[in-house]
């Protein structure tokens, strides 16, 4: 006699943002780009076997398994490029260049299995009660900022990442 739970789940997450701005003009080109990035990727499971309060006798010929197995696999990959760039075909001319971004990430896996065996008069030729849960989780942020102010006499140039 067997009694069975499994429960399995596989997640791919993948999130990219980018942002990107140019500008050129004769004398005094400014640029500002932003990018922010909020995932999110939670994921719960859960297996549950239960023989329990029987009110006749359980008889088994053979083996008599009660199992319960959960098993959570995450793989997430969030990306953020936030890039500005600016120049002015006057060589002498101040030019401004701004990136700024931010992002934060939450990854969470909740599972768990079990398995019970209450109130019961069983015979069998064994008797096995067993519970596993495994979780893997790959997950990888990358973030890039960069800011470009061009001319020979480069104003303000500035990457800000949080």
């Amino acid at each position: 006699m067997k009694l069975l739970a499994t429960n399995t789940v596989e997640a791919v997450a993948l999130l990219t943002n980018e942002a990107s701005a140019e500008a050129s003009t004769f004398h005094g080109s400014e640029s500002t780009s932003a990018g922010f990035v909020l995932a999110s990727n939670m994921i719960a499971g859960g297996s549950t076997a239960v023989l329990a309060n029987t009110t006749a006798p359980v008889l088994a010929l053979g083996a008599v398994e009660i199992s319960a197995e959960d098993k959570l696999t995450l793989d997430a990959v969030v990306k953020l490029v936030v890039e500005s760039s600016s120049g002015s075909t006057n060589p002498f001319s101040k030019d401004g260049a701004k990136a700024i971004g931010g992002l934060a990430v939450r990854n969470d896996l909740i599972g768990g299995g079990a398995a019970e065996l209450t109130n019961v008069n069983l015979a069998g030729a064994s008797v096995v009660v067993r519970s596993s849960e495994s979780s893997v989780m790959d997950a990888s942020v990358d973030a890039e900022f960069s800011a470009d102010s061009g001319g020979l006499d480069s104003g303000i140039s500035l990457a800000v990442g949080a």
